[in-house]
């Protein structure tokens, strides 16, 4: 991806991450979301992580490269309550990729996760059912 560091962060605060529960929900950057907190009560967890193991550094890998990083993702979540989900770009610039939402993941354990996945941020949620950007390195900004 050859955006500047300005337009990348932009891209990640404008992202819809989008859950595929029961009912489906969308998570914004910096926005309460009530499906949220009802999901976190559900499950009792007073954080959760909304993690993508797709495109490390945005860089675009194919279907087939991105499925297995997925899979590989979701077999070192085992045990932790688990949500499929979904980043999308709402211009359509970019593909969507396949995510998760963990609940019950500490935010140290979420960030080693994206890093070991090469991805440049994640999305962590606290009680407040407010989703928030965290950076994986402040290089990257």
């Amino acid at each position: 991806m050859s955006k500047s560091p300005e337009s990348l962060a932009d891209a990640y605060r404008l992202a819809r991450y989008r859950v595929l529960a029961e009912p489906t929900f969308v998570l914004r950057i910096g926005q309460y979301c009530p499906e949220l907190a009802a999901w976190q009560a559900a499950n009792r967890v007073v954080e959760t992580a909304f993690l993508t193991a797709a495109n490390p550094g945005s860089r675009l890998l194919s279907d087939n490269e991105n499925l297995v990083r997925h899979e590989q993702l979701i077999a070192l979540v085992e045990g932790f309550p688990a949500a499929p989900g979904r980043g999308e770009d709402p211009d359509h610039q970019w593909p969507d990729e396949p995510s998760l939402l963990i609940g019950g993941l500490p935010v140290s354990k979420a960030q080693d996760l994206a890093r070991r996945f090469g991805q440049n941020a994640f999305v962590h949620i606290g009680l407040d059912a407010c989703p928030r950007l965290i950076w994986t390195s402040e290089e990257i900004l």
